[in-house]
């Protein structure tokens, strides 16, 4: 039989991992919606300036040159997010391979990553958010 000792290590043991578990689960849930919103933010400004649906849209200012680096970067991580399968000519028609040039080019990094993820790579907070008018028909 346990003694009242070992019954209250238990409990307060079993009560700190349920905390724990329970502050990683937020924790995670919290970056999925917040990386959620962050695509939802890139779609709005997208399809601001551009017609189409969200990818279409965030294909069409990724294009445009005239954009700033720093938006044209913003709509590569956001396509990556979305994972839609239209948007990989274009990503990789503008992947050069080289160093990144932040003053002259888009990221390098964030064209990788977002082909990863396009080509089916594991994003996993995708499923939190990535459902309805976002996905634009095309996405996983």
């Amino acid at each position: 039989m346990n003694s009242p000792r070992t019954w209250r290590r238990r409990t307060w043991l079993a009560a700190i991992g349920g905390g724990l578990l329970l502050v990683v689960v937020g924790g995670y849930l919290a970056i999925c919606v917040w990386i959620g919103m962050g695509v939802r933010a890139q779609v709005a400004q997208a399809q601001s300036q551009y017609a189409g649906d969200p990818v279409e849209a965030l294909m069409a200012l990724v294009a445009d040159e005239g954009q700033p680096l720093k938006d044209r970067n913003y709509a590569i991580w956001a396509l990556g997010q979305l994972a839609d399968e239209r948007a990989l000519p274009l990503l990789q028609r503008l992947r050069t391979g080289q160093p990144c040039d932040h003053a002259h080019r888009v990221c390098e990094h964030e064209l990788a990553k977002a082909i990863a993820l396009v080509e089916g790579g594991w994003n996993a907070g995708g499923w939190v958010w990535r459902r309805g008018e976002l996905t634009g028909g095309g996405g996983r």
